[in-house]
């Protein structure tokens, strides 16, 4: 069925299945909260204050330094950021984003994200495109069936894509952490949309790659559920267009939360595939062992 018919069918059908989502049972999904890990660990003082750096027109701004590693190093703070989309900020965002003195900042949103929502970036700072298109044909319309029909679907759906991305986009992997390995790019920033999955894979892959142990970086991806409401509020315009559906912000949940068994699924897979973090960087990315030592110079203390 071509895209417009679909939509045409789902038009004429909107008040049939606006009245069976009615009648549907919202499964009890956790407090986004609750999905955050509190790990005690060992960290590095930081004189620069909080990991969190609040914006009002974006969100999942976060430092992702001061952690220890296997060898008993740590990651320098106030080097690496990680954040959601920078379309949205305000000049007082700006204000914020320039204070940290960045020199690149690299995209992994779509082309189309990008034309559609083009990023506000600080003057000085060099912008470099790493894409990594999360959806393929046909992805959005499974999506939208399984938001009606089966939520068991739906949430089995985002392991599909990290699976997905992790052997499609080695080469978006591979080319943020390549800026991470001359000192002339640093500070620097990488993001997506929410900050969360994109993001949050390549932000796994360069804290793994450090030596961070795996525990604690899965702690590290389950900080984006404190930004869960600023995604909802972000997605309420694509919720309106559906609400003839019987589709509400709710409903969304499974693709607004950052469940840490998520990534421990995508690592376990990436790990069984093709060996360990490091291989995949050296054999899938382009990151081979003389680029990983010279992150690890500029990065560790």
């Amino acid at each position: 069925m071509k895209t417009r018919d679909w939509w045409a069918f789902l038009a004429a059908g909107g008040a049939v299945l606006a009245w069976r989502g009615s009648r549907r049972t919202q499964p009890a999904y956790p407090a986004p909260e609750s999905l955050v890990i509190d790990l005690e660990t060992d960290l590095l003082p930081h004189e620069g204050g909080s990991r969190h750096i609040p914006l009002d027109g974006g969100a999942n701004l976060r430092d992702i330094g001061g952690y220890r590693t296997t060898d008993g190093r740590y990651v320098r703070w106030g080097q690496v950021y990680r954040s959601g989309t920078l379309a949205g900020l305000n000049d007082s965002d700006m204000v914020t984003l320039s204070s940290l003195g960045l020199k690149v900042i690299c995209d992994l949103r779509s082309d189309t994200e990008v034309q559609d929502t083009p990023d506000r970036l600080p003057a000085g700072t060099r912008y470099v495109r790493a894409p990594v298109n999360a959806d393929r044909r046909g992805d959005r319309r499974a999506r939208l069936w399984a938001l009606l029909f089966d939520r068991k679907r739906l949430m089995a759906m985002i392991p599909e894509i990290y699976r997905r991305v992790i052997d499609d986009h080695a080469d978006a992997f591979g080319s943020v952490l390549r800026q991470l390995a001359d000192p002339a790019n640093l500070p620097a920033l990488f993001h997506c949309t929410a900050g969360k999955d994109r993001a949050g894979l390549t932000a796994a892959l360069l804290l793994l790659a450090l030596g961070v142990p795996e525990d604690v970086v899965l702690a590290d991806y389950s900080l984006s559920n404190r930004h869960y409401a600023f995604y909802a509020r972000y997605t309420q315009h694509y919720v309106r267009r559906l609400a003839v559906l019987g589709i509400t912000s709710a409903d969304m949940y499974p693709l607004l939360t950052a469940d840490p068994q998520t990534l421990k699924g995508a690592l376990d897979y990436l790990v069984e595939k093709y060996g360990s973090v490091t291989a995949y960087l050296r054999d899938r990315a382009g990151v081979d062992e003389q680029i990983l030592e010279r992150i690890k110079t500029n990065l560790l203390i």
